[in-house]
């Protein structure tokens, strides 16, 4: 395999098009450790990007920072939630209709399933009758599930949970609507999440891990841990911190009802693709001077 040095510069093949050329962006969503996005490290490959268009302030900082990147040259434009779950009809909150509490996982099986599953017979056993669905696999990649299997047989053995795979996102919104919590001990540092977008959107209460971006992404309406170093004691606090959400939820029933109500608001005013459009469209206007 090539060393980076030897390898050519990614944008140069699109230089020099058309009088003095495109404009040219990278839109990247990767983390700064992440192996495909490394070239960055060359001075050449960030002197020949004329911006660079990141989802998150976190996600910018760190490019800055291991980079060196200009910020001057970077737009931080956001994700957003797939249409299907923009203005969704949403059934009374499971604290509010005395039914047993639904949580889901929705995103890859790699970063934190195993958390969950280990942390699983704690919740249910505070929470009897409680459900967990598990719409999760490594499809959306288009890799192998080998690595995985281990985690999807544990699933099938607890009682509780259902592992239902990747589907489509009308369904999966439809889902989403029914469900009480967004259960993701996040244990990968995310630059941005739609997952858990799409869970808020959907009027699921949300827990996950301050990891990443995840604090700009929840907005202040998520339910926030830090997580310790092992994975077993991350599991042990995930569920003490889960029933205490629960108990607090049926406490202060009005309360989180209001909640996620004002949660819900904020993302489809907030959080939609149709915001973001006009977004870019003013960022690329500054950058070309037609604005």
């Amino acid at each position: 395999m090539p060393s980076l040095s030897s390898m050519p510069v990614l944008a140069n093949p699109c230089k020099g098009l058309g009088g003095e050329g495109p404009k040219l962006v990278l839109w990247n969503q990767h983390a700064d450790d992440q192996k495909i996005i490394s070239y960055l490290s060359r001075p050449d490959e960030r002197d020949t990007w004329d911006a660079f268009a990141l989802v998150s302030q976190w996600q910018s900082n760190a490019f800055v920072q291991k980079f060196g990147l200009d910020e001057t040259r970077i737009g931080i434009l956001r994700n957003a939630i797939s249409p299907g779950f923009e203005n969704l009809v949403l059934p009374k909150p499971w604290f509010l209709n005395g039914q047993a509490p639904v949580f889901a996982y929705t995103s890859t099986p790699f970063r934190g399933l195993d958390a969950l599953l280990m942390a699983w017979p704690s919740i249910r056993k505070t929470l009897p009758g409680s459900s967990l669905k598990i719409y999760s696999s490594m499809k959306v990649y288009h890799a192998e599930e080998e690595a995985h299997e281990v985690l999807y047989a544990l699933a099938r053995d607890l009682k509780g949970v259902e592992h239902l795979g990747s589907i489509p996102q009308p369904e999966l919104a439809k889902a989403l609507a029914r469900t009480s919590v967004l259960a993701y001990p996040n244990t990968f540092a995310e630059t941005s999440c739609i997952a858990v977008m799409e869970a808020m959107a959907a009027g699921c209460l949300v827990v996950t891990s301050d990891l990443g971006a995840l604090p700009e992404t929840t907005a202040g309406f998520g339910i926030l841990m830090k997580p310790p170093a092992s994975l077993m004691d991350y599991a042990w606090a995930y569920a003490r911190a889960i029933g205490q959400v629960m108990e607090k939820a049926k406490q202060e029933s009005k309360g989180l009802a209001d909640h996620l109500a004002r949660q819900v608001a904020h993302i489809n005013s907030d959080c939609v693709w149709s915001r973001r459009a006009v977004q870019w469209e003013a960022w690329l206007g500054q950058l070309t001077g037609k604005s």
